[in-house]
C-alpha cells in the first residue's frame, strides 16, 4: 500500500473532525461535476 493510500486508511479510521467531513451521494455525479467539487474544497484557506 502507497503512503497515499495509508493516509486515506487512516483518515477513514480517524474518522470526522474539524478538517475533515465525509460525505456521500445516492446518486453519481458526472466526472466534470466531480473534479468541479474536489478542487472547491482544495482551494479553501488552511
Amino acid at each position: 500500500m502507497s503512503d497515499t493510500e495509508q493516509d486515506i486508511v487512516e483518515l477513514i479510521r480517524v474518522g470526522e473532525s474539524l478538517t475533515d467531513e465525509f460525505k456521500s451521494c445516492t446518486n453519481s455525479l458526472p466526472d466534470r461535476d466531480l473534479v468541479a467539487a474536489v478542487s472547491s474544497c482544495a482551494c479553501r484557506d488552511p
